[in-house]
């Protein structure tokens, strides 16, 4: 992979460095996710509320 990417700086700032974050962000959220839908489904709500309430958000 470095190889493929000679002309990318691998300091603080770079391209390189900011792709990693991002990524991070997204497993982050990922879980974030996890946990709201599985405190969903311990409070009883069903996919189907969950949905709905998701699909209300939307529009607000």
């Amino acid at each position: 992979m470095i190889a493929q990417l000679p002309h990318l700086a691998w300091g603080r700032g770079s391209m390189v460095t900011m792709v990693h974050q991002q990524k991070k962000s997204e497993n982050q959220l990922d879980r974030d996710w996890v946990t709201l839908i599985k405190k969903a489904k311990e409070l009883g709500m069903s996919k189907r509320d969950i949905r709905t309430f998701l699909e209300h958000q939307r529009t607000i």
